[in-house]
């Protein structure tokens, strides 16, 4: 062995040599390791060869050089060298002069040619003569060798000539897998002349024929067989060299068309481990073609592969298996062989993948008979990809939208949205409604007997009814730009200007409000939420938003700002802020800005959700008192932050039905107000703490209503409807607090570090010197808090006997006891239990009311026909005349009110069209306003003695309707809801004092959603998003921007929580342009319907994944793509959040260019009619050439 590599040494690395020659050195070697002599060179055929080396004797002129035609030996060359004079002198200098005579070829014959000394022993020695000698492996045959010898030359002494059946076996297998590289397929005629010479030397016929069958002209140098070989000793146990040697010399192409032909293997293909990988490539593909085009195949794959090949392994060597050379090892593939002809391109595809066929110019190095089923394995792939596949699998098949889909590299801007509302001004219109920046036109006409001064009052007026209006404007644009930025590190985010000056466009001139009566601080929260809407465009997936630039964001001196507070509070609801250091956080809080600690509180809470954070919980602990231990002198909380405290709790705690928190917060619903010291109790706006204790109980313990009795003890729900209703307090809850409250959880997953919150109990018993509470509970207080907290806890629990709390009242003294507002309040808590009896109709929606008001309704003709079938309900007389008209319209509209939004929080973001065609059937209604008629006077004119009575209550029920359509429509950019919001929003004025703060914002809100983040995010309808939307559309609406005592204003951001992208953006990878894509959508059956598809145009909004059971790119203009849910739900979901990127196929226009296909039809029919199309298949090309594979 060390001989051989010495020996090669000495050929590779001698001057002159060149790598290109490797191959013809290396088998010259192995010649003359087998004792095969140097018989001489033909210059001429040299030069000529690509692969030789280069001439070493440069200073020799090409004119001297012999010529001679290459068809033809000739002596030409060695008549050169002998008249050389300098060899003349190297002759007379040397001993043995016969080494170098040359006969003529025509006249001696091939055995005088061939010396017995063997060119072996010359190569012992670095720098011989031999060794600076130009050789080339067709020397040794053209030329040399004639047709008519007889005899045999004369081979011995070689170290390999005992294993030269060896030596001829492994070379006929590397030139076996040589063939199946085109690149390397001018090696094989060296390598043929060479095998060619052993076999004739070994006398195998059948070798010799195979080899001439290749290679006509090697029949001119047959030669007498040598009768003497050696034995070769077995390096195989059962299949020896010595019995394979003489069978049938192993023909890759007669093997395949045995396999094709006769659908079994009779003798297995010998391989050689690690080297002839190819030869084993071309068997597992072939292999498959046999097993699927046949019918009814019982034969196992694995079974067959193991049969078609045995692997020869020579002892020492170290192979690499395929599996370790693979380019791509990270994304290696397990193939799964399918049976039949169906999946016989999904089985060589998948198999080309495995063994690392990666690259186009990789196949098509393969010969034409493995190169042709592979290339239809790709044009079928093309057309039917699985998204499994790993993205260089999809850049073979020329997908590149896959391929570019898969890595994830491209983002969405808003600027790139338009494509869906490219026929109409409508997103122009919009980003004109929710612009804050400029200053508001303002456009009246002055009277001739109306003085400059009035004039400019009258325009400072209507300045102030404006501004109402614009400072609501930020909740909406926050709901427009949610997450359409992706924001760079190392520059800040722009907070628009809140321009609240006016320009007058008759006089020419800047108004503004200082001559005005505003409330103080009017622009207090609308700064807040400007900040906040700058906070919420950016994108939840951005990077590199680290500590450093957050704090960039904040005042350099302790002067925090209302903005910077609020984009605090809109990092945290994208989840951003937790990149933000404790250490900085506090440093905030110690600034003693409020809207800043509300901002980080809610802020961590909305990042933390659910996780039960021990350091998030003490920070929240420090603001609520029933959290904190008793202490001499208490730390003066603010109102406001310890009701953003009390929510941010619940926000941490979601769903984890934690006891202590539970108790503490039940508690909290009907906590008393405090002593003279505690002013902050002392306030008359309680109805906001209470409630948002309820919202955050609700949270903890959501749809836990069913387990609340292994969780809580069995007065937990009674106190909770005994908040609701009323009646008196308990004397041990006097002081508003019970004795015996846990302080450690139940659940077994929480440790008791974590809930080790000791309640305090220092509380005074005394009473307030402020307010009277007296010993009944105060309903007005407790009573929303108690209803949403039950609604939230038994939600989707579908419990009757719950349910009937929440009843419409069906007596006329429990109509005029229970105020309106409840009405609607328990008519949402109610239909939150019985979540599935939801339905999107005008029936259910009237069944909501009791029949003591659906006998008082009076419709016109109009309504008559619509709700005929509902004047059969009778009451009694008597209970009928001792309800009042104002009594009766307002609970009836506040009924229908909380089941209007109980629709549009079943049917969130699903463009339901019942549910839609419910809803917007009172437009009718609202569009009576036209006309001066009061709003909904058309439906409730007979209930009204004066239409002056309850506009404020109705208006309310108005926006509650209205921000109803926009959830089930949420995303959807539909023009009818968008007309209604834009003619409600533009009642501003004197006339319209009742459109109040609160009003706009709803409205602004609603129209916003709409266009939710650009028109890419919708609401989702789990059971979360459904709490967070309560929260977030809580039909309690502010009667100024300064205005929290029933609802938070920074609660009104929550739905960020409840949104999620599901817009379907198709974009052509070739183009870059953003296209139109027909799409199938498969859903999945549930209780109200079956599993059924419908088609859909994109780019379009897609319903909820969880109920998507596929979806379908359809042709013919693009290739085909399929996600199916529960194999592909993340791919989908990367897909919403970007793009879907697909391949226009050729021979096709966009949809944009050409709607009906008619330009690129005419081409099409154009070129039908002069090219004729032929379709060959894989089995048919194989098995025509079957008789020509047998032959070679």
């Amino acid at each position: 062995y060390f001989e051989i590599i010495q020996q090669w040494f000495i050929h590779r690395y001698n001057i002159g040599e060149s790598i290109k020659n490797q191959l013809s050195l290396f088998l010259y070697l192995i010649l003359t390791l087998c004792g095969l002599p140097f018989l001489g060179l033909n210059k001429q055929r040299q030069r000529n060869d690509s692969e030789t080396i280069d001439e070493t004797d440069e200073g020799v002129d090409d004119s001297k050089r012999a010529k001679c035609n290459l068809d033809e030996a000739c002596d030409d060359d060695w008549e050169f060298m002998l008249n050389d004079p300098l060899f003349q002198k190297f002759i007379k200098s040397e001993k043995n002069l016969n080494e170098f005579s040359l006969p003529k070829i025509s006249e001696e014959p091939m055995e005088k040619m061939i010396q017995n000394k063997p060119i072996s022993e010359s190569l012992k020695t670095p720098g011989s003569h031999f060794s600076r000698q130009k050789r080339s492996i067709s020397s040794t045959l053209s030329g040399n060798y004639s047709s008519s010898s007889t005899t045999t030359p004369g081979f011995g002494g070689g170290i390999l000539y005992p294993y030269i059946k060896n030596v001829l076996f492994t070379l006929h297998l590397i030139y076996e897998e040589t063939k199946l590289y085109r690149s390397l397929n001018h090696y094989c005629e060296d390598l043929v002349q060479i095998l060619y010479l052993l076999a004739n030397e070994m006398g195998l016929s059948n070798y010799m024929s195979y080899y001439e069958m290749d290679q006509p002209s090697l029949l001119r140098f047959r030669f007498k067989k040598n009768q003497n070989l050696p034995s070769t000793p077995n390096l195989l146990n059962k299949n020896s060299i010595n019995y394979l040697i003489q069978q049938e010399p192993p023909s890759l192409n007669r093997f395949l068309a045995s396999l094709l032909k006769e659908k079994q293997v009779k003798q297995a293909f010998p391989v050689i481990q690690g080297v002839t990988e190819r030869i084993v490539n071309t068997i597992k593909i072939y292999v498959i073609i046999s097993l699927c085009t046949q019918k009814d195949s019982q034969l196992d794959y694995e079974e067959i592969l193991n049969q078609s090949f045995f692997r020869i392994n020579f002892s020492g060597f170290q192979s690499n298996s395929n599996e370790e050379s693979h380019p791509y090892p990270d994304y290696t593939l397990k193939f799964k062989f399918m049976p039949g002809e169906k999946f016989l391109y999904e089985n060589i595809f998948s198999k080309c993948l495995e063994i690392g066929l990666c690259t186009l110019n990789e196949i098509y190095d393969y010969p034409l008979f493995v190169l042709f089923p592979i290339l239809e394995s790709i044009k079928w792939s093309r057309v039917n990809p699985c998204f499994s596949w790993p993205p260089f699998a999809f850049d073979l098949i020329g997908r590149n939208d896959l391929a570019i889909l898969k890595s994830m590299e491209h983002v969405v801007n808003l600027e790139t949205l338009k494509c869906r509302f490219n026929t109409d001004l409508r997103v122009k219109e919009l980003r004109t409604c929710l612009q804050t920046t400029r200053a508001i036109q303002i456009k009246l006409n002055q009277g001739p007997d109306v003085s400059d001064h009035d004039f400019l009052e009258e325009e400072e007026k209507f300045l102030a009814c404006i501004c109402v209006r614009t400072m609501s404007l930020p909740v909406g644009r926050g709901i427009f730009t949610l997450h359409t930025i992706n924001p760079i590190p190392t520059e800040p985010v722009v907070i628009p200007e809140l321009n609240l000056k006016g320009k007058s466009l008759t006089k020419k001139t800047t108004i503004d409000l200082s001559r005005v009566e505003v409330p103080t601080n009017m622009t207090y929260w609308p700064l807040f939420h400007n900040g906040v809407a700058a906070g919420l465009t950016i994108n939840a997936q951005a990077k590199d938003l680290s500590n450093s630039w957050i704090k960039s964001h904040l005042a350099k001196n302790f002067e925090l700002t209302n903005e910077q507070a609020g984009f605090l509070y809109g990092l945290g609801l994208t989840g951003h802020l937790s990149n933000f250091s404790m250490l900085n956080i506090y440093d905030a809080l110690t600034r003693r800005h409020d809207l800043t600690n509300i901002a980080i509180l809610l802020g961590l809470a909305a990042s933390k959700i659910g996780s039960m954070d021990l350091s998030v919980t003490r920070l929240i602990s420090m603001h609520i008192k029933s959290l904190m231990p008793p202490v001499e002198i208490e730390l003066e909380t603010p109102y406001n932050i310890q009701i953003a405290a009390l929510l941010s709790l619940g926000l941490v705690y979601v769903k984890t039905a934690n006891k202590h928190m539970s108790y503490v917060l039940l508690k909290e619903i009907g906590r008393l107000p405090g002593n003279e010291t505690d002013k902050d109790l002392n306030s008359l706006d309680r109805e906001a703490y209470s409630l948002t204790a309820g919202l955050a109980l609700g949270l903890i313990l959501l749809e836990k209503g069913k387990k609340s009795l292994t969780i809580m003890d069995s007065t937990f729900t009674d106190e909770l409807y005994h908040y609701m209703v009323g009646g008196h307090r308990d004397k041990e809850n006097s002081s508003g607090y019970s004795n015996n409250i846990p302080t450690t959880s139940n659940n077994p997953t929480q440790s008791n570090s974590e809930t080790n919150f000791t309640t305090s109990n220092n509380f005074k018993s005394s009473n307030s010197s402020y307010i009277r509470e007296g010993e009944s509970i105060n309903t007005n207080v407790t009573c929303p808090g108690a209803t949403i907290a039950l609604g939230l806890i038994y939600f989707n629990s579908c419990d009757k006997l719950i349910s009937e709390w929440f009843a419409p009242p069906d007596s006329a003294f429990l109509l005029d006891s229970i105020r309106p507002d409840f009405l609607l309040l328990r008519t949402l808590s109610r239909n939150l239990i019985m979540w599935k009896h939801i339905l999107p109709t005008q029936d259910w929606l009237m069944s909501q009311l009791s029949n003591l008001l659906k006998n008082q309704i009076r419709f016109d003709k109009t309504l008559s026909e619509k709700f005929s079938h509902l004047i059969k309900f009778e009451v009694n007389n008597k209970d009928s005349n001792m309800i009042d008209d104002e009594t009766r319209s307002e609970a009836f509209r506040h009924i229908i009110a909380g089941a209007c939004m109980s629709i549009g929080l079943r049917f969130a973001g699903t463009f339901n069209n019942d549910a839609y065609q419910t809803l917007v059937s009172y437009k009718i209604l609202i569009f009576t306003i036209k006309f001066n008629f009061f709003i909904l006077k058309l439906f409730w004119a007979n209930y009204f003695a004066e239409l002056n009575d309850g506009k404020l209550s109705t208006e309310n029920c108005l926006c509650v309707i209205v921000l109803s359509l926009s959830i089930v429509m949420a995303g959807s950019g539909d023009l009818e809801v968008m007309r209604i919001c834009r003619y409600l929003r533009s009642r501003v004025g004197p006339n319209y004092t009742h459109v109040t703060y609160g009003n706009q914002m709803a409205i602004n809100m609603a129209l916003s959603l709409l266009f939710m983040g650009g028109g890419r995010y919708t609401l989702k309808t789990d059971s979360l998003s459904v709490a967070l939307m309560l929260c977030a559309f809580y039909p309690a609406f502010p009667v100024d921007s300064n205005d929290n005592r029933f609802h938070l204003q920074a609660f009104r951001h929550l739905y960020v929580l409840a949104s999620e992208p599901r817009l379907l953006l198709s974009k052509d990878v070739d183009t870059g342009e953003f296209c139109y894509v027909p799409i199938e959508i498969t859903l999945k059956a549930n209780e109200h319907h079956d599993q059924f598809n419908y088609k859909q145009m994109a780019p379009c909004i897609l319903p909820e994944l969880n109920k998507i059971e596929k979806l379908k790119i359809l042709g013919p203009r693009y290739y085909p793509i399929s996600f199916k849910q529960r194999l592909h739900f993340n791919e989908m979901k990367n897909i919403l959040l970007s793009e879907l990127l697909v391949k226009q196929k050729n021979g096709y226009f966009s949809y944009s260019d050409d709607p009906k296909d008619e330009k690129a039809f005419n081409i099409r029919n154009f070129l039908n009619k002069i090219i004729v199309p032929h379709k060959i298949t894989v089995s048919i090309f194989l098995l025509r050439n079957i008789k020509f594979f047998s032959l070679v």
